[in-house]
Parts: C-alpha cells; sequence; structure tokens
C-alpha cells in the first residue's frame, strides 16, 4: 500500500490563539465600559459637587445680602432718630428762647409800668393809682396737670366737710395706640398752655411740674387757692370701652352742689361753656358737650372759677396719637388760652 506522503494538521494551536483573542477582546469591552462607567459617574460627581458649591454660594450671597439690609434699616433707623432727637432739641431751645424773650419783655414792662405808676403817685393821686396797678396786674392761672407717676390710694375728702371719700392720687388711663400715660400727657400738654397764656401775658401757677411726685386734688387746689389764682385749668384725657367714641368735653359741678356756692357754680358752669366751644373750634374735634358732677374733690374745693377739660379719647387709636401730635397739642391749647380770653373777658 502507498503511504501519504502529506502532513497531517495542526489545528489546536490555532484555536487556542483564536480564544485568546476572544478573551482580550472581551476584556478590552469590559475595560472600555469601566472606564467609560468611571467617567460618567466622574462627571456626575463633578456635577453633583458643582450644584453643591453653587448653592452653597447663593446662601452665602442672601445671607449677606440679607445681613446688609438689615444693617442698612438699623443705620436708617437710627438716623431718623438722631434726627427727631435733634428737631426735638431744636423746637425745645426755641420754645425755651422764646419764653425767655417773653420774660424779658415781660420785666421790661413791669419796669416802665413801675416808673408812670410812680410819677401817678407823686402827683398825689393815690385811687387812681390803685386802681392802675389792680388792672394791670396779670391775672393769674393755675393749670393743673392731672394724675401722676406715684398713685396714693389714701382716701381724702372730695370736699369742704364731705363724709365721701376718694383716692388722693391716682395714674390716670393709658393711650392705647401711643403708650402714653395719662399724667405725662397732661404735664406736656400743662407746659405748652403755660407758653401760650405767658405770651398773652397772663401768670401762670402749676401745682404739678413733674411726674414723679405725690400730691392729690385737695393738695393742688389749696396751692391754686394760695396763689391767688383766677381760673383753674385740669387737664385731662379720658377712654371708653368703646373704641369708636371719640370728641372732647368738659366737666363743671352741678346746679345741686353743696360744696360751692351759686355764684361759683354758675361761673364754674359758663368757664366749661367757654372752653369746649373754643376748644371745639380751634380742633375740630367732635363735640361731647359739657358734663355735670359734683364728686370731683378738683372742682369742690377751688375757690376760683374751675373746669375739667377732657381733651381727648386715649382709647381711640386715630384720637389717642393725634394727641401726641405737636401740631394738634397746638391746637388744643389754643383753643383752652381763647376759652379763658373769653371767660375773663366776661
Amino acid at each position: 500500500m502507498k503511504q501519504d506522503s502529506r502532513k497531517p494538521k495542526h489545528r489546536k494551536p490555532i484555536d487556542r490563539r483564536i480564544a485568546a483573542l476572544v478573551v482580550g477582546a472581551v476584556v478590552l469591552v469590559l475595560l472600555i465600559v469601566g472606564i467609560v462607567t468611571g467617567i460618567r459617574l466622574g462627571a456626575a460627581r463633578r456635577v453633583a459637587l458643582e450644584m453643591e458649591r453653587q448653592e452653597a454660594a447663593a446662601f452665602e450671597a442672601e445671607a449677606k445680602w440679607q445681613a446688609e439690609q438689615e444693617a442698612k434699616e438699623a443705620a436708617e433707623k437710627e438716623a431718623q432718630a438722631l434726627a427727631e432727637a435733634a428737631e426735638r432739641e431744636a423746637r425745645e431751645a426755641d420754645e425755651a428762647a422764646t419764653a425767655a424773650m417773653l420774660a424779658e419783655q415781660s420785666k421790661a414792662a413791669n419796669v416802665e409800668d413801675a416808673m408812670v405808676l410812680k410819677d401817678i403817685a407823686l402827683l398825689g393821686m393815690p385811687n387812681v393809682n390803685a386802681v392802675i396797678m389792680e388792672e394791670m396786674r396779670p391775672r393769674i392761672i393755675c393749670l393743673n396737670a392731672a394724675h401722676e407717676s406715684v398713685p396714693i390710694p389714701d382716701l381724702e375728702p372730695i370736699g369742704p366737710g364731705s363724709e365721701e371719700m376718694a383716692p388722693i392720687a391716682q395714674v390716670g388711663t393709658e393711650g392705647q395706640a401711643s403708650g402714653l400715660f395719662e399724667y405725662q400727657l397732661t404735664l406736656i400738654m400743662a407746659f405748652k398752655l403755660k407758653n401760650v397764656l405767658e405770651a398773652r401775658g397772663y401768670q401762670v401757677i402749676m401745682p404739678r411740674m413733674d411726674n414723679d411726685v405725690a400730691i392729690g386734688c385737695v393738695e393742688r387746689a389749696r396751692i391754686a387757692n394760695e396763689n391767688g389764682a383766677e381760673v383753674v385749668i385740669n387737664l385731662h384725657a379720658e377712654s371708653e370701652a368703646d373704641p369708636n367714641v371719640t370728641g372732647v368735653r368738659t366737666i363743671s359741678p352741678g346746679s345741686d352742689n353743696l360744696f360751692l356756692t351759686s355764684e361759683q357754680i354758675v361761673a364754674d358752669q359758663q368757664l366749661a361753656q367757654l372752653v369746649l366751644s373754643s376748644l371745639c373750634a380751634a380742633t375740630g374735634a367732635v363735640n361731647r358737650g359739657r358734663s355735670e358732677t359734683n364728686a370731683l374733690a378738683e372742682l369742690n374745693w377751688s375757690a376760683a372759677p374751675a373746669v375739667s377739660v377732657e381733651m381727648g379719647l386715649m382709647s381711640n387709636r386715630d384720637e389717642d396719637l393725634r394727641m401726641t401730635e405737636e401740631s394738634y397739642q397746638m391746637m388744643i391749647v389754643n383753643g383752652i388760652a381763647d376759652g379763658i380770653d373769653a371767660f375773663l373777658a366776661k
């Protein structure tokens, strides 16, 4: 038999190379997939970090803006407070200068009047001299700023010989919007009215010139009586249960008052009506009328015509705030002064 001289085929090494190539390709694919996945994860992480950074920056910017706004508002409030303080100081300085000027003018007028009276006396005219001195004497007005910061719960009689008693001193009511106490408002208004009256030639006495005092109604009336007051104005503000109520009123004794003479009662009632009319005309406030009572010691103990003036309602938000305004305060005091002028002219 003839032998086949061709060499046999060797396939196994080739199959191993193909398998190795396939494995290498798979590994390469997996490596590429891993790299791509890593790149994507890295990019996502960078995006997340960038978003966090932007959020932090935005929060920081907002906090900085908020702080700047708060600082700006604080600076504006401080500037406003300084401006108001400066305006108040300037106004007080003007009032003091005006009062000083009026005092100097009054002093000069008194000196000149005294010289005229001396000349008349030298002419041997004593009766004329007395008449002129009486005419030239300034009328004395007592301004009683009602209430005080020191309440006195002890009792005192509401009138001479009365068995009915009332607290010696009370704080009074309080502004619902302004937060101002009645005793603070009445003292402010008393000083303003004092300036107006002195500018009109009156002499003014004030039993209370400070908030931190302890002085009752009987003692205040005694001071007015001993100083020869010709008119007594008791300044008040009030509150009502209904916050919508507004307006001004005056209070005088009733015709059946047991502590005053009939002449005193009539004079008190006339004074109350004239002050009320002038006050309403000057302010445009609601006229709540003239009330009567026999229970007020400040009226019952007064030897001079006296009236209690309720300047407005501190329980009404608008009227309470209006009574703290300089312009409205001047309307009130000028209205009261007009009423005093009208009463004394009679």
